[in-house]
């Protein structure tokens, strides 16, 4: 089910994505790495807005009718997120570091 490339998506994180993606920037800001990370969260937010379907693997359907949720990688950040299609909603789950990175530890 490929989405159509351009249609936009209405992006919703959640609260514990939120927190995720603070705590991801503090370190990164630490490292002296912060641009770096906000540049890989500014292509996961462009993917999840235009291809969600196409950009991640399906993990698993929803028990509300009509949603996936997906996973993906972007640069070192794992992020899971669940697309509603009839809605043209994408909910962002979590953001993660790669395991085994200096940002994971």
């Amino acid at each position: 089910m490929a989405s159509t490339e351009g249609s936009p998506y209405r992006l919703e994180p959640t609260g514990v994505a939120d927190a995720q993606i603070r705590a991801l920037m503090a370190k990164a800001a630490a490292r002296g790495e912060q641009q770096e990370v906000r540049s890989s969260l500014s292509e996961v937010t462009r993917q999840l807005k235009t291809r969600p379907h196409d950009w991640g693997d399906p993990i698993h359907r929803t028990r509300k009718e009509g949603g996936m949720v997906y996973h993906a990688i972007q640069a070192s950040l794992i992020v899971r997120y669940v697309v509603f299609e009839s809605e043209r909603v994408v909910g962002l789950l979590d953001v993660r570091a790669m395991p085994n990175t200096p940002l994971a530890e």
